[in-house]
């Protein structure tokens, strides 16, 4: 059937009605969805505070429309959905979704969206244990809070110094803590949140507790505690109340523990149906008993508390201990071993473990169960060991000794045999050169070698001719040569030409006989005005009695640089010339 042109027409106007009314359809339906999703966002936000649960099941049944929501709206839902989650105590999403969230409102967001994502970045990281990344979160969330707004949120801000403590307390950082904590109770206390306030206080009860003041921490608690009876907060004052009994425990201080269970007893009228706080309250009852040493009373109100229900574990720690040494002390060894096991466990997951009392009390109650012999094997083996290890240590010290002094005499040795050797080189050496020179000087000048010869006999027949008319006597010359064979220079040429090093007295030997011997000498060389040294006077006294520069340096120890730098000062000190040229000489004028 063919159509006409005026039906073509009014059939593509009908077509064009029919897509016209599809694509509205499709697009209220997408409205809808979408308004409907905002508005259960809104709702969800609403009663976040009072009702986290029924937020979380509203949150639920839009889950399957997150591919449809925009980039803002899927960001308010997942970080609605974490908050839920986490005031709930369900399983929180994957950190990339809620650190995603965080980074979004950095940058999109108004200060309070910020902080609160932010903040809940925080927490994932706390809940899975990653304390810096959580740190960072928590102080980004603090550095967005604009706290000179009139709508500050002191309770979200004392909120996040509060977690930071805990984090810091975790990281064993405590002066940051301390100052997180002070930074909260200043935040609560704005916010007019005194319950809070004072909750973060007692974190610092708990600082106090750890770093071992006792005392401090008793007494920040009870004005705590005290604070919050007054404000008839019944619950939370029995608690920090029941708080402060393990500490007074180790403090042994019985009347204060009675005063804090006067209080206690006076609380507990208003919580008659709390069957925790009683179960808290006859543990506290038993170390109170402990304390007055009615170990009967003890052992009956610890039985009377229900471990299951206690989730103090300071508080479960003392109960242990308490049940321990009651059935110690009524001969109930089994059970007092498995207390002790218990006692043991509570203490390592404080990780406070006190050895020394712990390991008393199991060693008493293993030793009266048939360990007697067990223990004196394992002490007399210790003593043994002790014993053995100390007499090895002890010849090991003398054998080191002797050995470092057997190596220091043995280098001594060496060097005074090596200095030996190169002292007869040089005198060798010396020698040959000399009688080299000569045999060059008769064969190429037999008559100037004459000649030399000649005047050098002249030389000395005129120094003799000068001792001669200084009227030098043979006797003189006598004193001379005993002075050269007496005793103490024999005996100390006989030790440097066996090697070995003269001792101070053979030295004093020497210079006493100098001094005997040679009194003109001794004047010069002691004469205050020259300010000699020992040692310079020493070399003197050697050199005056024919010992040559090397023989000085092995007799007095010293090396031949010190025997040459002392020759000089002498001859400068004595004859006022410079060097040690002529230094024997002069000496050896003097009598």
């Amino acid at each position: 059937m063919k159509l006409t042109t005026r039906q073509k027409q009014k059939l593509q106007h009908m077509c064009s009605i029919v897509l016209l009314a599809m694509l509205t359809t499709i697009l209220l339906c997408t409205c809808g969805k979408s308004n409907r999703s905002i508005a259960i966002l809104e709702h969800a936000e609403n009663i976040m505070d009072e009702h986290p649960d029924s937020a979380l099941l509203l949150l639920n049944s839009i889950s399957s429309e997150q591919n449809e929501m925009d980039k803002s709206q899927y960001m308010a839902y997942h970080l609605l959905l974490t908050d839920a989650s986490y005031r709930t105590g369900n399983t929180i999403v994957e950190d990339s979704i809620i650190i995603e969230s965080a980074n979004y409102y950095d940058l999109h967001g108004t200060c309070k969206e910020q902080v609160r994502a932010n903040y809940l970045a925080a927490l994932v990281y706390d809940y899975k244990g990653n304390t810096p990344m959580a740190l960072q979160y928590y102080m980004k969330a603090v550095a967005h809070t604009d706290t000179s707004d009139t709508h500050c949120d002191w309770h979200l801000l004392g909120t996040l110094h509060a977690q930071m403590a805990k984090a810091y307390g975790r990281a064993m950082v405590y002066s940051m803590q301390m100052n997180c904590i002070h930074k909260a109770e200043h935040a609560f206390f704005k916010a007019n949140d005194t319950v809070n306030a004072l909750k973060a206080k007692t974190q610092t009860a708990d600082i106090y507790a750890q770093n071992g003041d006792t005392y401090r921490a008793i007494t920040l608690l009870d004005s705590v505690a005290d604070v919050m009876a007054k404000q008839q907060y019944h619950e939370l004052a029995v608690g920090f109340f029941l708080k402060e009994m393990p500490l007074i425990a180790k403090k042994t201080d019985r009347k204060f523990a009675e005063s804090v269970m006067q209080k206690v007893q006076q609380e507990m009228h208003y919580l008659a149906s709390n069957h925790r706080l009683w179960n808290n309250y006859y543990a506290c009852q038993g170390i109170l008993a402990e304390l007055q040493d009615n170990i009967d009373s003890a052992g009956f109100y610890y039985m009377q508390a229900n471990l299951s229900d206690i989730n103090d574990m300071p508080l479960t720690a003392c109960i242990n201990g308490g049940l321990m040494r009651y059935y110690t002390a009524k001969g109930n060894l089994r059970e007092a071993t498995r207390y002790a096991t218990y006692y043991t466990l509570a203490c390592d997951s404080l990780q406070k473990m006190h050895a020394e009392n712990i390991d008393c009390e199991m060693y008493r109650l293993y030793t009266q169960d048939r360990m007697g012999e067990v223990e004196k094997h394992m002490e007399a083996r210790l003593k043994t060991m002790i014993a053995a290890l100390l007499i090895v240590i002890f010849v090991l010290c003398i054998a080191g000794l002797i050995s470092h002094q057997w190596y220091k005499r043995h280098k001594q040795w060496q060097r005074i045999k090596i200095e030996r050797h190169n002292m007869y080189f040089q005198q060798l050496r010396a020698t040959y050169d000399h009688a080299r020179h000569e045999y060059d000087t008769l064969q190429n000048d037999f008559l100037a070698y004459k000649q030399a010869k000649g005047e050098e006999l002249e030389s000395l027949r005129a120094q003799v001719a000068t001792y001669l008319d200084q009227n030098v006597s043979i006797e003189t010359w006598d004193k001379e040569r005993e002075l050269f064979d007496d005793k103490a220079i024999s005996h100390l040429h006989s030790l440097l030409e066996r090697g070995k090093i003269p001792s101070g007295r053979d030295l004093r030997e020497v210079v006493q006989l100098a001094e005997a011997h040679l009194p003109d000498f001794w004047a010069v060389v002691c004469n205050p005005t020259k300010h000699l040294s020992l040692t310079e006077i020493q070399v003197c006294v050697l050199l005056r009695v024919c010992f040559i520069p090397s023989e000085i340096a092995a007799a007095m120890n010293i090396s031949m640089q010190r025997v040459s730098n002392a020759k000089a000062s002498i001859h400068e000190k004595l004859f006022g010339t410079k060097g040690a040229k002529g230094l024997e000489d002069k000496l050896l004028a003097l009598h």
